[in-house]
């Protein structure tokens, strides 16, 4: 007969039996159930759409062009009434195109980044803010109302 020589046991090759066992005994076999009931429904996809004229299109509605060009701070004003927004909010901050820009875009699935926004806002002032309108007339005229 052999006699089995027992080897010494340390606490860590303890632990790390006992861990394996916890990780991938315990849980094997084991149908997981929905503990919670789904909320929502998922949404379809829509896919985003360009702007509905480019940046110097400005000849596509000189009217707007020209009320920009000669009194900014105004027209970003009736821009703003158009979201209900308060008349004086582009008064008081420091790029008003810019965060009425990067809003209806994000709200009309509109293509594009914040650092375009940012670019165009800087760069090219009047004529963002002419993009913006038209854009914003082409949305109230397909869907009747721009805050939706």
């Amino acid at each position: 007969m052999v006699a089995h020589k027992l080897q010494p046991v340390s606490h860590l090759s303890i632990y790390f039996r006992q861990s394996k066992r916890i990780r991938f005994g315990r849980f094997q076999n084991k149908t997981h159930q929905m503990d919670t009931p789904i909320n929502y429904q998922p949404k379809a996809y829509s896919p985003k759409r360009d702007w509905h004229d480019g940046l110097f299109d400005c000849t596509n509605d000189c009217h707007t062009c020209w009320c920009v060009t000669c009194c900014y701070p105004c027209y970003m004003c009736t821009m703003y009434r158009r979201y209900d927004e308060c008349c004086a909010t582009p008064l008081a901050i420091v790029f008003p195109g810019l965060l009425l820009r990067s809003y209806h875009r994000a709200k009309h699935g509109i293509e594009g980044t914040l650092f375009h926004d940012c670019l165009y806002d800087y760069c090219c002032t009047a004529c963002a803010a002419c993009q913006l309108d038209r854009d914003m007339k082409y949305v109230e005229s397909t869907k009747g109302i721009l805050n939706v």
